[in-house]
């Protein structure tokens, strides 16, 4: 019995693409097939890689089950992120590595350094992806327009290269004295993220942030859901999500808000003639008492403290 062993490396790959490497042990009686795939850190004992020597079957069949474990892992490991995820990363990598692939000195994900990190995402992904218009004044006083890529998007780009270098083992920080750590976590990368980051607000750039949906926009989208919902020239599967939508909407807008919105009361709103913090370790309401409600001061009324609101107490102390 013969067993064909080569080592590859799992890490990185897709679950279809691990399937495809993954090796099986096809007993016939007469021979064992097995391709031993080694990931980071795979123990590589009695799997000595192509043109082994002949080895017993139990050993054979300890290593074709350690393949089909090592297949499994790949596949949880890629399961750690979203499918999108996934997507983004593998299109940022693609291209990193063919602009590696077409420079005049050797390169690889293997050997890169800092400064190909660097070069690569500030003047080669970063151009190709500017999708955010700023406007600002030149050292001469001119008006500006330029299109430029937003940091958050240059810093996403970064960590997903980071990534990929994990996977390959390029683990820890790139260091002159270590040079297999990770390219993206070195002093290098970092200071030319951050030095985006100001160049970008010095250029007017604004990060954009979620911000609460109004009163007014929520009857906006309302009524366009609505519209959609009724339409018979649209599909019917169309017209049923439209009407899901609108049906969320409204629940959402009257049920699911930040507790504190909920007539922007907390503990703190309760005040006692004094202005005080009313303590829930004091005595009972007693029947005719008043206290004050100071609504809370939440990110979506940013304005000032609303006045203080009179209510008189008038139940019998039991709630």
């Amino acid at each position: 019995m013969q067993a064909n062993l080569s080592c590859q490396s799992t890490v990185g790959l897709t679950p279809s693409e691990t399937a495809q490497l993954a090796g099986t042990a096809a007993r016939d009686g007469t021979r064992s097939q097995t391709t031993y795939l080694v990931g980071t850190g795979a123990p590589q004992q009695g799997c000595a890689g192509a043109g082994a020597p002949q080895m017993p079957g139990p050993t054979a069949g300890a290593c074709a089950g350690y393949n089909l474990g090592m297949q499994r892992v790949a596949e949880l490991q890629q399961q750690a992120w979203a499918p999108s995820t996934v997507q983004a990363r593998s299109r940022i990598v693609s291209e990193f590595e063919a602009w590696l692939a077409g420079l005049p000195w050797e390169r690889s994900s293997h050997t890169c350094t800092p400064m190909d990190v660097a070069v690569f995402g500030t003047t080669v992904w970063g151009l190709q992806h500017n999708g955010v218009d700023v406007q600002y004044s030149n050292s001469q006083g001119q008006q500006v327009q330029e299109r430029i890529t937003a940091p958050s998007s240059m810093a996403a780009m970064f960590s997903h290269i980071a990534t990929h270098f994990n996977g390959l083992g390029r683990l820890g920080p790139w260091r002159e004295d270590h040079p297999q750590g990770n390219p993206c976590h070195s002093f290098m990368v970092s200071k030319v993220m951050a030095g985006y980051e100001r160049e970008a607000a010095g250029k007017g750039y604004l990060p954009s942030s979620a911000v609460p949906l109004s009163e007014e926009k929520k009857q906006q989208l309302a009524s366009y859901l609505h519209c959609q919902a009724n339409d018979v020239s649209l599909p019917a599967h169309q017209r049923l999500l439209a009407e899901r939508d609108l049906v969320w909407l409204l629940y959402a807008w009257e049920c699911i808000r930040r507790g504190a919105e909920a007539g922007f009361l907390q503990l703190s709103s309760f005040r006692d003639g004094h202005g005080s913090i009313v303590s829930s370790t004091a005595k009972p309401l007693t029947a005719g008492q008043v206290v004050y409600l100071q609504p809370a001061k939440t990110k979506t009324v940013q304005a000032g403290w609303v006045k203080q609101i009179p209510v008189t107490y008038e139940g019998d102390g039991s709630r």
